[in-house]
């Protein structure tokens, strides 16, 4: 069976960065924070893909939401993993 791979959006690896001369749009701990789930979300989809092609449906969902306090608030997610027969 071949591998197919389909992504809706290309994952972006760096954050939006304002343009010369405009404000920062993150603080350097917004930033440090941004990067590592950037890097974690990178190993996550290598990892999907190793699982994809050892045969494993791996769906993403929504567990909860992470309400900061302040407005700010993040989506937690788990893995619906189901095998091939």
């Amino acid at each position: 069976m071949e591998q197919t791979i389909i992504r809706e959006l290309e994952p972006n690896p760096s954050p939006v960065l304002p343009e010369e001369g405009e404000t920062e749009a993150f603080d350097e701990d917004q930033d440090s924070k941004l990067r590592i789930i950037t890097n974690n979300l990178h190993r996550l989809n290598d990892s999907i893909v190793q699982a994809v092609a050892a045969g494993l449906t791996v769906e993403i969902k929504r567990a909860s939401r992470f309400h900061g306090g302040t407005g700010s608030w993040g989506d937690q997610i788990y893995l619906a993993v189901t095998k091939e027969s």
